[in-house]
């Protein structure tokens, strides 16, 4: 087959900020259109050794084929930044990709799957009464989140970090809120993942988190001001992030706006202006709204009947990046407390496998008129010293067998 090649690549790989240099047609055209393929390179460019890992199966038998179809071609000349490398070939390593050409899959985890953090982000309308405590403290009960992120807190200096301690969570960043209004609080559990805060203002959080041998993920904690001129700081600073990075990025928290009509249910109608704004930001920055599960508004001005508004203003985005990297992951919206708007669960496992131990049991048809149930039923009935609820789990058991 014959070689042609690209200088430079016209569309790099969607995962790594890298630059193409010289691409085999086959490898361009069937392998760099797999968002979920990780290639690397050594940094001897005239024999580069190629690492494959697909986070969607990630089995040996991509590998194989990869190398079975390039045969003795010339495979990359990829120019990276030495610290891409380090950690990509860390993480290669840890998931045991890297054996003389060949891959086990001995002591290897579904890349996203077996990731089970999850963050809870919360506008509270205020920290500061036992109404908010009892809340929060229950919420970390029932969803064992590993990151909280609370905005609207106004609370600042010491009171914050009173009511932070009460919490009795983790290590945390804050922003103070100014007076009463604004304040983002970023709470961690620092056994289960590693935080850098990389920038920090009144509307935004930016924190690089690292858990295990997962790889760094970006996260931007939101509370977007009330005020019009005020948001239009936020959409610029959020266009600034995009353009600084090509990590995995996650954008979460109050936006304070909708992205279109359909969005806002009662009061006046949304200004297709600011709708326009917030739209161009959310596409500029590549991300995707990763939808939710539950009720479709997040906020309410608690008001009965023509004078009810409800609005989706809190939401959870993503770029590509963070998608591939997670592809199960879930938002759920979930029941109000204490605060005029509903909490936010993002799952980044999703939905976890049904274990067979979790699965109900029923009786089949098929068991009464097989020749030994009889002898069955009877064999574990008539065991000694056993509870009747032993015996019943022992005749599970033995019909499962």
């Amino acid at each position: 087959m014959e070689d042609s090649s690209v200088t430079p690549a016209e569309t790099p790989s969607p995962l790594l900020s890298v630059e193409l240099y010289s691409v085999p047609s086959l490898v361009r055209s069937q392998h760099l259109q797999l968002n979920a393929l990780y290639i690397l390179a050594t940094e001897e460019i005239c024999q580069p050794e190629l690492i494959v890992v697909d986070q969607r199966i990630n089995t040996v038998k991509c590998l194989v084929e990869t190398r079975e179809m390039l045969g003795d071609q010339p495979i990359y000349e990829i120019a990276i930044m030495q610290d891409l490398l380090e950690r990509m070939t860390a993480l290669t390593m840890s998931q045991g990709c890297l054996n003389d050409g060949c891959s086990s899959s001995k002591n290897k985890k579904p890349f996203a799957n077996c990731f089970p953090m999850k963050i809870l982000v919360w506008n509270c309308r205020g920290a500061g009464n036992a109404n908010f405590l009892r809340s929060i403290r229950d919420l970390i009960v029932t969803y064992r989140p590993v990151v909280v992120v609370l905005v609207e807190t106004r609370l600042a200096g010491a009171n914050a970090q009173r009511v932070i301690s009460e919490i009795h969570f983790g290590e945390s960043h804050v922003v103070d809120s100014n007076g009463r209004s604004g304040g983002i609080w970023l709470l961690w559990k620092s056994d289960l993942v590693e935080t850098t805060i990389l920038a920090s203002n009144s509307q935004k959080v930016d924190v690089l988190f690292s858990c295990n041998d997962h790889a760094d993920w970006l996260c931007s904690a939101v509370y977007a001001s009330p005020n019009p001129r005020n948001r239009e700081f936020l959409w610029s600073a959020l266009s600034q992030t995009c353009e600084a990075h090509s990590l995995p990025w996650l954008v979460l928290g109050d936006f304070n706006e909708v992205v279109s009509q359909a969005e806002k249910h009662g009061g006046a109608p949304v200004s297709s202006r600011r709708c326009l704004q917030f739209n161009e930001v959310i596409n500029s920055c590549n991300l995707i709204d990763l939808g939710f599960k539950g009720p479709s508004s997040t906020w309410t001005n608690n008001r009965d009947g023509p004078s009810n508004i409800r609005e989706r203003l809190d939401r959870v985005l993503a770029n590509m990046q963070w998608k591939l990297l997670f592809p199960e992951a879930m938002v759920s919206h979930l029941p109000r407390t204490h605060s005029d708007h509903c909490p936010l669960l993002v799952d980044v496992a999703g939905l976890p496998i049904p274990q067979r131990d979790l699965r109900p049991f029923r009786m089949e048809a098929a068991w009464f008129s097989h020749e030994d149930f009889g002898n069955l039923v009877r064999r574990v009935w008539e065991q000694q010293d056993q509870s009747l609820q032993s015996t019943l789990a022992s005749f599970k058991e033995s019909c499962l067998e």
